[in-house]
């Protein structure tokens, strides 16, 4: 029997594999994709939907697509935003406290996404006003000049108290929803700081579960990076249906009510996109 090789949509590829770790909106992307087109195996392809494989050839110009995303501009309003807490907000773009079990794309439709957090992740999220403010405040996360800090509750003791993780992290090829820690080549290189703040004993299921509330600082931004590092060296977030200990999960669902990862964006350090000026947002 022969094996079906797993394909995924150009635009979802797109969004996966843009220079260090760099993500648009689907919908941008889409867009992008039906006006300038991608190369696939040498031919222009103008179809989101179009299916990659492993072995296909795909050419694009980041660099064209930062044109495309400056030259666009926002022609449809949303009010979906001014449900949330409005942290910051000018003419260039506005920053949010993202509630979890709502996604990035969502809070951001009718603008233009410059960077995402999972789903059911919540915190500090960044939303441009217009193609430029996109273009120079995703050249700042690409240039790693973002600061990033966010909290999390993790399984066990971790120490040392101050360290990092580090791992080259790829898509799951048996699983797509999942990402991977791997030595492997294809592996995008990423590196995790952090520091522990305290130590909690949580009792439950005729145990009692060490746990390590920590400030993490990531340094590169790929999907799931803080969820799969600490998930890699033993060390799961709380609530992770993905990557967490199922027991412990049922534990912090049934005592505390927490349906979700304990993970949260608290503070975020970056240039105004205009004017160049140093903000902190926490």
């Amino acid at each position: 029997m022969a094996t079906q090789i797993q394909k995924i949509r150009l635009d979802l590829w797109l969004a996966q594999n843009l220079h260090g770790g760099s993500t648009f909106s689907r919908g941008a992307l889409q867009k992008f994709i039906k006006k300038s087109g991608v190369k696939i195996n040498g031919k222009v392809v103008k179809k989101p939907h179009a299916l990659i494989g492993e072995a296909d050839k795909i050419e694009f110009s980041e660099k064209d697509l930062e044109k495309f995303m400056a030259q666009s501009e926002v022609t449809v309003e949303s009010d979906s935003y001014k449900k949330n807490k409005i942290i910051y907000d000018d003419k260039d773009f506005f920053v949010i406290d993202k509630p979890a079990g709502v996604t990035s794309e969502a809070v951001a439709r009718g603008y233009h996404a410059v960077h995402r957090l999972d789903k059911d992740t919540s915190g500090i999220l960044v939303i441009a006003k217009s193609g430029f403010a996109q273009a120079e405040l995703q050249k700042q996360w690409r240039d790693r000049l973002v600061k990033k800090t966010y909290i999390t509750l993790l399984k066990g003791i971790l120490m040392p108290k101050k360290g990092a993780v580090e791992g080259g992290i790829f898509r799951s090829d048996s699983d797509r929803k999942r990402m991977t820690v791997s030595a492997e080549d294809r592996a995008r290189k990423s590196y995790t700081e952090y520091e522990v703040s305290d130590y909690f004993k949580i009792p439950g299921g005729g145990d009692t579960v060490s746990c390590s509330y920590v400030k993490v600082f990531p340094k590169t931004g790929r999907t799931h990076q803080i969820r799969v590092h600490f998930a890699a060296i033993k060390f799961p977030v709380l609530g992770d249906a993905l990557y967490g200990d199922k027991k412990l999960n049922e534990i912090m669902l049934d005592q505390f009510g927490l349906s979700r990862q304990f993970l949260h964006a608290s503070e975020l350090e970056l240039l105004h996109p205009r004017t160049k000026k140093g903000l902190h947002f926490e």
